[in-house]
């Protein structure tokens, strides 16, 4: 990516960033969550399941836990006010990394650390 495409992204994400608001399409929500579900381990072989189920143990991700988080993320899922709740929220979570001069407080307050020459 050269420099004018990376500004031209630039540009773009912050364009795009106050519309987050006026999202209204449930399958963000589902795509989002689908990256919590991303550890599916049945395609692996045996050892790796094995291994990578003492290193969850080793981390403090026991199998109960895991399934109390999923169980959780599932139930949040069918909160019809989620949608509703995440789109007005969204701006001012993603304020912070948004190379914007009305984002500067929250960048500053979360220690953003940005090279600008655009």
């Amino acid at each position: 990516m050269n420099l004018h495409e990376f500004s031209s992204l630039i540009s773009f994400v912050n364009e795009m960033a106050p519309t987050v608001s006026e999202l209204r399409d449930t399958g963000f929500v589902d795509y989002s969550f689908s990256n919590a579900f991303a550890s599916f381990r049945a395609m692996s072989s045996f050892s790796e399941r094995g291994k990578a189920a003492a290193q969850d143990i080793r981390d403090g991700l026991e199998p109960e836990k895991v399934r109390r988080f999923s169980e959780a993320i599932l139930s949040l899922r069918r909160d019809p006010n989620l949608l509703s709740e995440l789109t007005q929220a969204g701006l001012k979570a993603i304020c912070g990394v948004l190379l914007r001069d009305d984002c500067k407080e929250q960048q500053q307050s979360e220690n953003s650390l940005f090279f600008r020459g655009f």
